[in-house]
C-alpha cells in the first residue's frame, strides 16, 4: 500500500510536470489505478482503511499521517485501545456491530473458548461507549451483519454496556 502511495505521487507530480510545461518531456503513460489514487493523495477524497486490531489501526494511522490522507477506519473492534490516537487525528471510525458471538451450542467434549474470544465478546458492546467518552467521531456500520435483528439487537447492547441513546441513534443515522 506504501509504495502504491509513493507511485501515486509519483505519477501526479510527472502529470502535473508534464501539463505545466510539455517542451522537451515525453508524455507521461497513463495508468487508471494511479489516476485513481491522485484525489486520496492530494486530500480530496477520503479513504476507508479496514482495521480491527489496535496494530492495524496504528498502521492505518501511520500510513493516514505519512501521507497526509483523510483516513476513515472501518472495523475498529479494537479502537478503544487508541481511542487517544484516533481522537488525536481527528480519525473517525466506521464501527462494526457484528459483534463477536458463540455460533452454534458447544458439545459436552468441546473445549472452551479461548480466554481471547470471551474477553472479545465482553469488549465489543463496550467500545462504543468508550469511543464517545474519548470523543472520537464514529458511525455504526454492519461489518457483514446478515440479520437486521442483529445490527438493532446489538446497538442496544451498545446502549446498555453505556453508550448514550441520543449518541446511538447519531451513530446509525448521521454519522460521525
Amino acid at each position: 500500500l506504501r509504495q502504491m502511495l509513493l507511485d501515486a505521487q509519483h505519477y501526479r507530480d510527472e502529470q502535473a510536470a508534464y501539463s505545466k510545461n510539455a517542451r522537451g518531456m515525453r508524455r507521461p503513460e497513463y495508468d487508471a489505478s494511479l489516476e485513481a489514487l491522485v484525489p486520496v493523495i492530494d486530500g480530496r477524497q477520503p479513504v476507508v482503511m479496514q482495521a480491527g486490531t489496535q496494530r492495524e489501526i496504528e498502521r492505518a494511522l501511520g500510513l493516514a499521517k505519512e501521507f497526509k490522507l483523510k483516513a476513515l477506519i472501518a472495523g475498529g473492534s479494537e479502537a478503544y485501545l487508541v481511542a487517544d490516537q484516533l481522537k488525536a487525528a481527528d480519525v473517525p471510525v466506521l464501527l462494526s456491530l457484528n459483534f463477536p458471538h458463540r455460533t452454534a451450542a458447544p458439545s459436552a467434549d468441546a473445549d472452551p473458548d479461548p480466554i481471547r474470544v470471551l474477553k472479545e465478546r465482553v469488549q465489543a458492546p463496550k467500545t462504543p461507549a468508550q469511543l464517545a467518552k474519548a470523543g472520537v467521531k464514529f458511525a455504526f456500520e454492519s461489518g457483514g451483519i446478515t440479520t437486521w435483528g442483529d445490527f438493532l439487537g446489538n446497538a442496544q447492547k451498545a446502549v446498555e454496556a453505556g453508550l448514550p441513546a441520543d449518541a446511538a441513534l447519531r451513530a446509525l443515522t448521521l454519522g460521525s
